[in-house]
């Protein structure tokens, strides 16, 4: 059973809410909560299914999922690292109208004129730190665009996006419910060690670090702030969060469904139950998702 569907299960146990497991696998979960007569059904349904909830919208999904979504939705109202987008070369032929480039090595030229080095070049989709490139010249753009459009990987994507580079001090996980923090920790690589994997966690030794402090997680929620404003519909997300050198926030990348395991490895459950326990009172008041 997934670290999710796990800890929504000790959460409904712990609140006395009903649910049925509908998947042999145990990873689709159907939780039952009762409504006032007034609101005409007795029960409201609401589905949750491996690593998601039935929080949002598939629409905002969407955008949680693509990086460069973010980028344009947010761009303007938070720090975000400059960002570029590149449709596949060996794209499918119905898009090849989109395409501004028509080989590798043009994008790579085009990275390499736009960015200083190190650049970083990483598919649009997907986590955990696959396919991400820190790259020191255009020989390495032009591999690491080779491998993300690479159809035969499993870990193929037809986008690629370029991000200038930031240097990192710390970088934060913020779980956010109803546009307030509930779960923050820091991707903790202070006694880790690089085995290829730029994604922090991904490191060998690093640590999923719970922050509990009050103002550090205060300054966090000032920052991020804006990004509720402008999509207001956004009651549940995991933001990926950095502090550079000089002090300055930066906004990473969304995720609409995070994953609790490495957190749970480091924490134990007790936080993550009650933010489950916190997702179900918010269903159980009737939010709606618009």
């Amino acid at each position: 059973m997934l670290t999710n569907i796990k800890f929504l299960l000790q959460a409904c146990q712990n609140l006395g809410i009903k649910y049925e497991i509908l998947h042999p696998h145990r990873n689709l979960v159907r939780v039952i909560i009762p409504r006032e007569p007034s609101q005409g059904a007795s029960y409201s349904y609401h589905y949750f299914t491996n690593y998601s909830t039935p929080l949002l919208a598939q629409s905002v999904a969407e955008i949680c999922k693509d990086k460069y979504y973010c980028h344009q939705v947010w761009q303007n109202v938070i720090r975000m690292p400059c960002t570029k987008s590149f449709l596949s070369p060996y794209c499918d032929e119905k898009y090849r109208e989109y395409l501004e480039f028509f080989s590798t090595k043009d994008i790579a030229q085009d990275i390499s004129q736009n960015f200083t080095y190190p650049v970083i070049v990483k598919r649009n989709r997907g986590s955990g730190g696959s396919n991400v490139f820190q790259c020191h010249d255009l020989h390495e753009i032009q591999q690491s665009l080779d491998t993300i459009f690479d159809v035969a990987s499993k870990s193929y994507d037809y986008v690629a996006i370029a991000q200038e580079p930031i240097q990192i001090v710390k970088e934060y996980r913020c779980v956010c419910l109803q546009h307030q923090p509930m779960l923050v920790y820091e991707k903790d690589i202070s006694k880790a060690h690089f085995i290829g994997n730029l994604s922090p966690l991904h490191w060998e030794g690093a640590i999923a670090k719970q922050i509990t402090d009050a103002q550090e997680i205060d300054l966090i929620a000032k920052f991020i702030a804006p990004i509720f404003t402008e999509t207001p519909s956004m009651i549940y997300v995991g933001l990926d969060i950095a502090i550079d050198d000089q002090d300055r926030y930066w906004l990473i990348e969304a995720n609409s469904h995070p994953n609790f395991d490495i957190f749970v490895r480091d924490n134990g459950s007790e936080p993550v139950v009650n933010l489950f326990e916190k997702i179900l009172s918010v269903l159980e008041r009737g939010i709606e998702v618009l």
